[in-house]
């Protein structure tokens, strides 16, 4: 069997175990090939490199130039990397641990994307910076919600368990975000992302019931517990005005998905 046929079986089989259409998974395959056999290395390690490794130069055209990044030739990742990028990195992942295995998923001249479990990661390597991308392998956008790890492209495609285990991590960080004030707590591009990507599930009850659930307090746990008559008044009235707010942007998506039928 040749490599074309082998990979059109793959897709084939990806196509019928994940229910996604063939386009986008071929496409995905075809990123894959092009990008390589790939490497798994430790932070650890390249945190090794990053503070026992001597500075190199970036640019041997332009020593004096002032702007550039600090850097040191990197044996892991086969390039030189800016210290900061690296220490950036160790940053964002600093709750995983020194111990976190990162794969290499990609590399070229600007840029390495590395892997942590689900998570990308773009390590830029002419300026002292790393951005957490997409989840979907070899989409380069980046995200802009920690609680929504994936563009406006892809999450739309995934599962109706994803998008409500999103929702409600999204909806605590609202929570959190608003200190629990109910006129903050509604609203958002994040929420609207999530509405938007339901509608084609057909799933906007429970993405919307996990949104609300973890924006708001419960109307009546509060009425028991604070005998607030204006507070709960207060909840119940954004609660109603954020439940209308979804609603609407559910209508809006559903007739801009008809329109292009």
């Amino acid at each position: 069997m040749t490599m074309d046929k082998q990979r059109k079986r793959s897709i084939r089989a990806a196509q019928q175990t994940t229910g996604r259409r063939y386009t986008p998974l071929a496409r995905e395959a075809n990123m894959t090939a092009d990008r390589g056999p790939t490497k798994t290395f430790l932070l650890a390690d390249l945190l090794r490199e990053c503070t026992t490794f001597p500075e190199v130069l970036f640019d041997e055209a332009d020593p004096d130039d002032k702007w550039a990044p600090r850097v040191f030739a990197s044996d892991i990742l086969g390039t030189v990397v800016p210290f900061g990028t690296v220490l950036a990195l160790a940053g964002t992942l600093a709750a995983a641990g020194r111990d976190s295995a990162l794969r290499l998923e990609s590399l070229t001249a600007g840029e390495a994307v590395v892997t942590y479990n689900n998570r990308r990661f773009q390590l830029t390597l002419n300026q002292d910076r790393q951005d957490e991308l997409c989840r979907r392998p070899g989409c380069p956008s980046s995200i802009y919600d920690d609680a929504i790890a994936w563009c406006h492209v892809h999450l739309p495609e995934c599962d109706v368990d994803t998008l409500v285990h999103v929702a409600t991590e999204w909806g605590y960080a609202r929570r959190e975000w608003a200190d629990d004030n109910p006129d903050l707590c509604g609203g958002g591009r994040g929420a609207d992302r999530l509405i938007q990507a339901a509608v084609r599930h057909g799933a906007f009850e429970q993405v919307t019931r996990a949104l609300m659930d973890t924006c708001f307090d419960d109307p009546q746990v509060i009425a028991e517990s604070t005998f607030d008559d204006g507070a709960v008044m207060r909840l119940r009235h954004a609660i109603d005005r954020e439940r209308l707010r979804l609603e609407g942007v559910a209508t809006a998506e559903l007739r801009r998905l008809r329109t292009k039928i």
